[in-house]
């Protein structure tokens, strides 16, 4: 049983597609660069409304097609969405004659079911089902997401910020020809997002830290208290249970200290503690959004890294 890997470009507009017709059945084109099949880097929503309608899914796969082989990729799979937010099986798939039109012209095509359960806004593993066309047959795949926690945060900013409105399919398109399918409007805001999110979760991560440490040392005033947690057993001396427990703070500050350390001095030039005390606090808004962005991280890490080396 191979794997099938989703890029976030194409994970992130198929989540975009069911989140914008929750109460329809959706379906789409799964797209890999050429020779490898098992990669999938984008899709193309197709239709909401009737997916049964064979002559608009020719036009679509021949267009779709045409436009693919441009950027050395081919259509090697297809996406589904049941109308029933129970159903997830393959045998129930609408449109599934699709999938074995595009197995015709590719011998590793792969059909992806999305599970309508799975999709939220606070999603912790891929919400689709994978079958793949082997031995002139269909067989369960496994499916994995690439790079997956910053793809189902990517996917979590989105539905947010209401993206979902923005994603246009064929049906879209047929309605209104200035509707693109190929959505090059969102491939723009999703690499934003992407290269943004990386490093919000970072400081998340460094923040909860450091607050873990400041409660740990704003803790210390209660010696009996806090000693009594680093008992093993009810004979155990006093000076004992505080020698460990300052022990076990000393260690957490070092490891939190080092992280902090390691991490500032990789996203930023190291500083003096002159030049720190010249950088504004503030980022003025009159910068362009990729530097104002980076200008709030390196002043966030300056902070965070000056309130860390002044502990003792």
């Amino acid at each position: 049983m191979s794997e099938t890997i989703f890029d976030a470009r194409a994970y992130c507009k198929i989540m975009l597609h069911a989140a914008k017709y929750p109460h329809l059945a959706v379906n789409g084109l799964l797209l890999a660069e050429n020779g490898k099949p098992n990669v999938i880097v984008d899709a193309v929503p197709l239709f909401h409304q009737c997916l049964h309608v064979s002559p608009m899914a020719e036009v679509a796969l021949v267009q779709v097609e045409a436009k693919v082989s441009q950027k050395d990729q081919q259509i090697v799979g297809y996406y589904v969405g049941c109308e029933n937010f129970y159903e997830n099986r393959f045998e129930r798939a609408p449109g599934i004659r699709i999938a074995d039109k595009i197995a015709e012209n590719c011998s590793d095509a792969c059909v992806a079911v999305i599970d309508n359960r799975a999709v939220s806004i606070n999603m912790r593993y891929p919400a689709l089902k994978i079958w793949q066309y082997r031995d002139n047959r269909w067989s369960k795949g496994k499916c994995a997401v690439e790079n997956d926690s910053v793809t189902f945060d990517a996917v979590s900013c989105l539905l947010q910020r209401g993206a979902a409105k923005e994603l246009n399919d064929y049906d879209n398109y047929l309605d209104n020809t200035h509707n693109d399918w190929d959505n090059v409007h969102l491939n723009g805001d999703l690499q934003q997002i992407l290269a943004i999110i990386p490093q919000s979760t970072l400081m998340k991560n460094l923040r909860h830290d450091f607050d873990s440490l400041m409660d740990m040392l704003r803790s210390s005033g209660s010696q009996a208290s806090s000693h009594s947690n680093f008992k093993t057993t009810e004979n155990e001396p006093e000076a004992m249970g505080s020698k460990r427990y300052a022990l076990r703070r000393k260690a957490y500050k070092r490891e939190v200290k080092q992280k902090v350390f390691r991490i500032a001095g990789r996203e930023s030039e190291p500083e003096s503690e002159e030049s720190d005390e010249q950088v504004p606090s503030f980022v003025p808004e009159n910068l362009p959004t990729s530097e104002r962005n980076d200008q709030k991280h390196k002043t966030a890490f300056r902070n965070i890294r000056r309130k860390v080396s002044k502990l003792r």
